[in-house]
């Protein structure tokens, strides 16, 4: 029917930054903008490049335990460090989940209680990025 459409998701376990939310209305009124629907009035564009990682990888978890992120959405994590790891509950270590090169963090599981298969987490490998 030619009618465009948007799937949107911001945030992390259902909490957002007064940033993100502004982000949100700036990106929304270029969109508008672009469709020709709303005029952005002095809304820019960002002046950081867009990535597109043509490689990711969708990790889940082999194991029952507790999960704990140590990097955060869209951080760089280099080659042989941790990015997360699988505790037992009384706080051992079962598993340390360590960047095979470098990576970035696209998301993760905010839940803690993980079971064999769950999600964990999405990393895209920064050698496949494409920037425009």
């Amino acid at each position: 029917m030619n009618i465009p459409g948007l799937l949107h998701e911001r945030g992390s376990g259902l909490f957002v930054t007064e940033a993100e939310v502004e982000e949100d209305r700036r990106q929304l009124r270029l969109l508008m903008d672009h469709l020709g629907v709303y005029p952005a009035e002095g809304w820019t564009r960002a002046e950081k490049p867009r990535r597109i990682f043509h490689k990711a990888v969708y990790l889940d978890a082999e194991e029952q335990g507790l999960w704990y992120p140590c990097a955060g959405l869209g951080e760089t994590v280099p080659k042989g460090r941790p990015f997360g790891r699988l505790e037992d509950f009384f706080g051992n270590v079962l598993k340390e989940y360590v960047a095979p090169e470098d990576i970035t963090i696209l998301y993760y599981n905010a839940a803690l209680a993980i079971r064999p298969g769950d999600f964990l987490t999405a990393y895209g490998l920064n050698g496949s990025v494409e920037e425009y």
